[in-house]
């Protein structure tokens, strides 16, 4: 008889922690420094593989924490294989800010 695998199987064992906003879970982190999308060649800082039930639903230029540092999404999270797990393209960013502009916060980043 086949047993189902825990999607958090690896994940528990050797992943560490991401947070985006309010959602914390584990993950896997890659560095690399050129990502072929589609005809394109993006340069990145890392890549996340990540549970898609909890971050795939992240959009372009949202920010991510992992490891003590801030990214900042490149791409929404390609789904992997059979969709339980995605990969998010990141590039790291070196300062997070909030400004008061006429009566509106507005959050800014360094890259």
């Amino acid at each position: 008889m086949i047993q189902e695998i825990p999607d958090d199987f690896l994940l528990n064992d050797f992943g560490s922690s991401v947070t985006a906003g309010a959602v914390v879970g584990l993950g896997f982190k890659d560095e690399i420094s050129d990502y072929v999308l589609g005809d394109r060649v993006i340069s990145i800082d890392c890549t996340l593989t990540v549970r898609t039930d909890l971050f795939g639903g992240l959009q372009y230029r949202d920010l991510v924490e992992h490891g003590g540092q801030t990214y900042r999404l490149l791409h929404e999270p390609l789904r992997q294989a059979d969709g339980r797990f995605c990969v998010m393209l990141l590039e790291k960013v070196e300062a997070v800010f909030t400004v008061y502009v006429e009566g509106v916060f507005e959050a800014g980043v360094f890259v």
